[in-house]
This record gives structure tokens, C-alpha cells and sequence, in this order.
């Protein structure tokens, strides 16, 4: 690669440390994630390594209360016979020094170069050395094991330059990982095939660019947050509507659905009330918002469409939520035709019972509309009057958001209240 060749491996390790305040002043960082890797790992040719490469996507996508390292180097190797091994290079010591809890770890690209490649079975055996080398690592908690190592696969490449042929890269490197994983049960994703015809994300054929960098990310993120992942906490059910789904395919077109969800974590972050009230419905979170105007210190912040499980995802470990007393949650379980929609409705009991169970929050209330239970298990619908449109009447939503409001006031200052 020009000026000097780069290459890509990931590997992912967690063993998250729990416990503790979620909702205190100062975040409790439950893990470290090392990303090692070669010059895709390090951001190059995008605009702003800091901010686009997909570690710093991978921060943003983790939250304040994880710690991701970008340990990307370009033009290195898994070869410890090339003059660009990475375990030769100073940041394979300061990823060991980071002390991390996950490994991320996406290498293979540049053996894919004709002067670093040598055989099969010789990558097969440094790749496999390479991964036992981080199971070996040792960290400053007496408790703690080794890094959980997540391998990402190398994305293919569509042109032979600096020196990477890409059938090397696609018949040997990647087909070796394939080998090496199954054969040791490592934890793996496949970031290769899902771009085999995305010839377009590659400006020079080898690079990802900003849109491929972020579905990147997302990939990965997804890996490390499923159920059993090592990213996920050890209270976490397999309860759909809480595992954040990651828009991949809108991701590899470029959405900007994750910068919408930053500036909403962002937004609630900043303002810092001691109460929260979530909603689902725009026309709910703007009517409460109307009626609450003048409640000092009471936020209403809206989770609609695809923002709705990563908002129960960030509500669930507590990664944004600061110190509060009260969270209202007012979910919207209808589909616009009166049924009820299960998954998404234990998704919210679920975060509810959690919630209640967080240190630092007195108080825990629904308020579906229409009427106002004391349990989640009596919402099933809104079941507001519509409009000649089939929307909800404004006037029925804003006298219900009045009531909400009283309720709000009165409850969630005095939970013994009926």
C-alpha cells in the first residue's frame, strides 16, 4: 500500500467487570477493547481517523462506559518472518499494556503481499501463534482472565496494489482464518463476504471508506453485544426488542442513523434531569413535552423507529442514564391497527424490572395512554381517538399528556401514592 502497504485483522476480547453504581456521578467503565489490526484498523485515507476510523465508531456505538483503543498499525503483518510483523511493533506491547478485557482483531491483508507470503500452513501456524499469544496475556486483576479474542475476517480486495494480490488475500489468508477458527472454536465475524459485491466502499480497491469503516462498526458491535457476547452483561435475556439491531445493510449505504442516535444519548446526557420520561410515539413525547414545559429538571426524550433498542440497550447498562430519582417509561405497544406487539412490550418490562433493581433510581412508572396502571402488564394499546387521517386526535393526545403530567408529578415524587 502507497506509502507503505496496509492490511486488516480484528480480534475482539471481553471479560467484563460488573458491579456497582450504574447511575452514578462517574460512569463505571465496564470493559477495555483493544482493536489490533493494520492500516484499516488505523483509519487511513479517511478524513478523520479519530472520529470515522471503525474503532472510534465502535466507541461511539459502546458508550461513555466502555473503553475501546485503536492499536491499528499500517502495512503489518501475522508473518513473524516479515519485516512488518506486528508483534515486532510497539503497539503490540501497548495493547498488552491497555489491559484489555476484549480483543479485537483483524490482521491478513498484507501476507496477502507477494513478497510477505510464503504457504499455507506457515500463515495457518503464525496466525494460530499469534492468538495464543494474546490467550497468554495476563492482567493486573488477580480475578480476571485472559482477553476474550473476537477474529474478524480481512475484507476482500479488488485491485493488486502495493503489492497484494487479491486472490491470495481471498484463497489463502481468509480461507486460513476460516480453518483455524473452526478448528479451535474461536468467536469470529465475517466482515469478507458481506462486501464480495461492494466493489464501491473500496476507493483504491484495498481501503474502506467512511460509510465502510461504520458498517464495520456495526459488525462487530453486533457480535459483541448479542446475548452471551462478550460485550453483554450477565443479566441479559434473550429478549429481542433489547438487543440493539444494527441497520448493517443502511449502514453500507451511508445512513446517518448513528449520528441521529449520538446527538439523542447526547441530548440526555447533557441535560441531566432527575427525572425521565421515554416515549415512543412522537405525538406523545411533544405533547408531554407541551405539558411539562414548566417541570424544572424532568426531561421527555423521544425513542422511535430504530432508535427504540438501542435506547433499551443504553437504558438496560445504564450508559448514558446519570443520576436521577424517577424514569417514566410510556411505550406505544400498538401497531396502528390496535394489536399488540409482544416482543417489544417484554423488551419494556424487562428494562422496567432492571431499572427498578438500579441504585440511585427511587422510582420506576408507566404511563401507557388512556389510562394510567401502576404495572406494565395492563398496556397493551393506547387506543387513542383518531382523526380523519388515522392518526391520534391532538386534543385527545394533549389531554392525556395532562394527565400524564399530574401522574408524573404526583407518583414519581411520592411512590407510595396510589
Amino acid at each position: 500500500m502507497a506509502p507503505a502497504p496496509y492490511f486488516v485483522a480484528v480480534v475482539v476480547a471481553a471479560t467484563v467487570c460488573w458491579g456497582g453504581s450504574a447511575l452514578g456521578n462517574e460512569p463505571l467503565v465496564l470493559g477495555r477493547v483493544a482493536c489490533i489490526g493494520d492500516s484499516i484498523t488505523y483509519g487511513a485515507y479517511l478524513t478523520s481517523r479519530d472520529t470515522r476510523s471503525y474503532p472510534a465508531r465502535l466507541q461511539q456505538l459502546l458508550g461513555p462506559r466502555w473503553v475501546v483503543g485503536n492499536f491499528g498499525v499500517p502495512d503489518q503483518a501475522v508473518g513473524p518472518w516479515t519485516p512488518r510483523a506486528y508483534t515486532q511493533h510497539p503497539s503490540w506491547r501497548a495493547a498488552q499494556e491497555f489491559q484489555p478485557d476484549v480483543v479485537v482483531l483483524l490482521l491478513g491483508t498484507n501476507d496477502g503481499q507477494t513478497r510477505h507470503w510464503r504457504s499455507d500452513d506457515a500463515f495457518r501456524q503464525a496466525a494460530g501463534d499469534l492468538v495464543r499469544a494474546i490467550h497468554r496475556w495476563r492482567r493486573s486483576r488477580p480475578e480476571a482472565g485472559p482477553p476474550h479474542v473476537l477474529i474478524a475476517l480481512p475484507p476482500p480486495v479488488f485491485e493488486a496494489r502495493y503489492d497484494i494480490q487479491p486472490e491470495l488475500v481471498r484463497n489463502h489468508v481468509v480461507l486460513r482464518w476460516c480453518e483455524l477458527v473452526a478448528h479451535h472454536q474461536w468467536d469470529v465475524v465475517d466482515t469478507h463476504t458481506p462486501w464480495v459485491n461492494r466493489r464501491e466502499r473500496f476507493p483504491d480497491g484495498v481501503h474502506l471508506d467512511e460509510s465502510g469503516a461504520l458498517a464495520l462498526a456495526c459488525m462487530i458491535y453486533d457480535a459483541l453485544v448479542r446475548p452471551g457476547g462478550p460485550c453483554a452483561g450477565p443479566e441479559d435475556e434473550p429478549v429481542e426488542g433489547i438487543r440493539p439491531r444494527v441497520p448493517t445493510e443502511r449502514a453500507l449505504d451511508g445512513a446517518d442513523w448513528l449520528t441521529e442516535h449520538q446527538q439523542w444519548c447526547e441530548q440526555l446526557r447533557t441535560s441531566s434531569p432527575s427525572e425521565l420520561v421515554v416515549c415512543t410515539s412522537w405525538e406523545v413525547a411533544t405533547a408531554l413535552r407541551e405539558a411539562t414545559s414548566n417541570a424544572p429538571g424532568l426531561a421527555v426524550l423521544l425513542a422511535d423507529g430504530e432508535q427504540a433498542p438501542h435506547v433499551l440497550w443504553r437504558l438496560r447498562h445504564g450508559a448514558w442514564v446519570p443520576q436521577m430519582s424517577s424514569i417514566a417509561l410510556c411505550p406505544d405497544f400498538s401497531s396502528g391497527e390496535g394489536v399488540s406487539l409482544p416482543a417489544e412490550a417484554e423488551a419494556w418490562r424487562a428494562i422496567g424490572q432492571h431499572l427498578r433493581r438500579c441504585p440511585g433510581v427511587r422510582s420506576v412508572g408507566w404511563a401507557p395512554r388512556g389510562r394510567l396502571p401502576r404495572t406494565i402488564e395492563n398496556c397493551t394499546s393506547f387506543g387513542s381517538t383518531q382523526n380523519a387521517m388515522g392518526e391520534p386526535a391532538i386534543a385527545d393526545v394533549r389531554a392525556w399528556a395532562r394527565r400524564v403530567a399530574e401522574w408524573l408529578r404526583v407518583r414519581l415524587h411520592d411512590p407510595t401514592s396510589p
